[in-house]
């Protein structure tokens, strides 16, 4: 999150070129979100998890809090759980009905996003579909 920490410095008077630059890490964050969706329905998890742990978790809990990220990561705030329904679902209350209720959604969403896609041709500026933006070099 540096760039979004960077960037952060100039919310008081920002020029086109720093508004420019937010809407491209807005599209950057959206796009990890959406291939995280992507590897959850195909259930390639190992793919996220941190490879230091040389395969030593629980597959399953690792789906679950995935689920849980992706609930707390919905766009409109009052669709995201409660923090302590977050922690309940954590503790295993909740979660596969909630998760249920979340992929019927999902799935509406994603189809009228295709379809819209299809409708306008609006590949360009589309939020569902951009490739993650270099943002900072090495340091």
């Amino acid at each position: 999150m540096f760039a979004a920490s960077l960037l952060s410095r100039f919310m008081h008077y920002p020029s086109h070129l720093h508004l420019g630059v937010a809407k491209r890490v807005l599209r950057y964050l959206q796009g990890t979100v959406e291939l995280v969706k992507k590897l959850e329905r195909d259930k390639r998890l190992d793919v996220i998890v941190d490879r230091n742990l040389n395969r030593n978790y629980d597959i399953q809990e690792v789906e679950m809090m995935i689920q849980v990220a992706l609930l707390c990561t919905q766009p409109s705030p009052g669709d995201r759980p409660a923090m302590s329904e977050v922690v309940r679902m954590l503790e295993g209350e909740g979660l596969a009905e909630r998760w249920e209720k979340w992929q019927h959604v999902e799935v509406s969403r994603r189809q009228e996003a295709e379809r819209l896609q299809r409708r306008f041709d609006c590949r360009e500026d589309s939020l569902y579909h951009h490739d993650a933006v270099e943002l900072s070099g090495g340091r």
